[in-house]
Formats: C-alpha cells, sequence, structure tokens
C-alpha cells in the first residue's frame, strides 16, 4: 500500500508538470507504473518501447496512445487502492509484455 501510495503521488506530480504538455510527449505510462511501483520496471520500459517503436506508427496506435493519455489518469486514481485490480493488471501486462518483448 506505501509503495501504491508513493507511485501515486509521483503520479500526480507528472500529472501537473504535464498538464499543458500533449500527451505524447509525457512518456508516462500511468497504469504500467502503478501496477509495477516503478516507472523505470524493465516491463514499464518494454510498454514504452512497444508504444513508441510499434503503436506510434499508425493512426490506430496514435489514437489507442491518446486516448490511453486521456483516460489513464483517472483510472489510475480510481484504482491505485485496489491490490486485487493491480495485481490483474500485472497479470494482463506481463503476458502482454512476453508477446511483445520476445
Amino acid at each position: 500500500l506505501n509503495t501504491n501510495t508513493k507511485v501515486i503521488t509521483d503520479i500526480n506530480s507528472q500529472l501537473k508538470e504535464f498538464k499543458n504538455q500533449p500527451a505524447a510527449q509525457t512518456g508516462a505510462c500511468y497504469i504500467a507504473t502503478m501496477a509495477y511501483g516503478d516507472y523505470n520496471h524493465p516491463k514499464v520500459m518494454v510498454l514504452r518501447k512497444f508504444r513508441d517503436e510499434q503503436l506510434s506508427r499508425n493512426i490506430f496506435g496514435r489514437s489507442f496512445i491518446k486516448i490511453y493519455y486521456k483516460l489513464s489518469p483517472y483510472l489510475v486514481l480510481l484504482l491505485k487502492d485496489s491490490v486485487l485490480i493491480n495485481r490483474m493488471i500485472r497479470n494482463m501486462l506481463d503476458k502482454f509484455v512476453n508477446k511483445v518483448g520476445s
């Protein structure tokens, strides 16, 4: 819980700092950072790399990124205290990272 609280506090700081920047320029992966507890976690880095090298290359990926950055900060605020939800998110992300990180 303390780790998640710190992560959320850090994310809130990022939100304030980057509020006026276009979302794609901030580089934050809010949900993955919440789930793994560290912006620089190796799996979060794989997800950022996937975003930058795969998703951002086509219109559908860019649309997904835009929607993600619009909604994910609010989802993090809603889900920050749910250990079960965070565990489920980590499990889903682990499977995804294993596929795209190979």
